[in-house]
């Protein structure tokens, strides 16, 4: 059985997925890295919606190489990305039940400019919690004790292999689009807030 009360190393995320505010919000400390190596293909800067198509995955666009160290990967305006994914959305969420009550607390994210990825997602995820209304804090790796256990979910939680945790169950929740093959798991954090709003909490 899984300790919750044991710290987790998690990586940072864009609009991370509901695998990943499980861990945040039932363990001890969540720990992150800002000394790690950007890694591509990863979560930490791309996150899955559900649209009409089915799940569509949104990625911002990093100056970047795999030995940058995370904190000084900067976030790259060569496209209109904030724009791209902002319509993407409002066009998937538009009409659930609690977006126009969260809307304000997002939006800004792509209006703003930020210069690194790591302040937009750290700020993101701070958002999130305080709509989860979770009091939750993080620690950096550098600020534990290294002989501490903790447990590593950074490779765990990713898009290059399908979820198998034992200790996490994906219940369903009613979404306002329906996929062919029926309920979509594990998306983006926000599927889960703007289909359920204040009882998300409770789902996690």
């Amino acid at each position: 059985m899984t300790d919750h009360n044991l710290d987790t190393i998690l990586a940072i995320s864009y609009l991370g997925n509901i695998h990943h505010y499980f861990y945040r919000m039932k363990h001890g400390n969540t720990i992150y890295d800002d000394t790690e190596r950007y890694q591509k293909q990863t979560f930490r800067n791309r996150c899955q919606i559900l649209s009409a198509n089915g799940v569509q995955s949104l990625t911002i666009p990093v100056v970047a190489k795999n030995k940058t160290i995370i904190r000084d990967v900067k976030i790259s305006y060569g496209i209109d990305w904030q724009k791209q994914h902002w319509g993407a959305l409002l066009s998937s969420y538009n009409h659930s039940p609690y977006f126009e009550y969260y809307r304000d607390y997002f939006e800004p994210f792509y209006t703003n400019h930020y210069e690194y990825l790591w302040d937009f997602n750290m700020e993101l995820e701070s958002v999130v919690l305080d709509l989860l209304d979770v009091s939750v804090v993080h620690l950096l790796k550098n600020q534990i004790d290294p002989v501490l256990a903790v447990e590593d979910k950074r490779l765990f939680i990713t898009p290059k292999k399908p979820l198998d945790d034992p200790h996490f169950i994906s219940k369903p929740y009613r979404q306002m689009i329906f996929a062919k093959e029926g309920f979509v798991p594990n998306l983006s954090i926000v599927d889960l807030l703007f289909n359920q709003g204040t009882e998300s909490y409770l789902y996690l």
